[in-house]
């Protein structure tokens, strides 16, 4: 089962990382903001 991923499969994982990354970086983004604010 590991080694015959179906392509949407992989194609998901990629997309639910890259939003992961962004959700993380948008929210390191915005304590420095709230933190450069005060």
């Amino acid at each position: 089962m590991k080694d015959s991923y179906p392509p949407c499969a992989a194609f998901h994982k990629n997309v639910a990382f890259f939003y992961l990354k962004a959700g993380f970086s948008f929210l390191f983004s915005n304590l420095y903001i709230q933190n450069a604010v005060k």
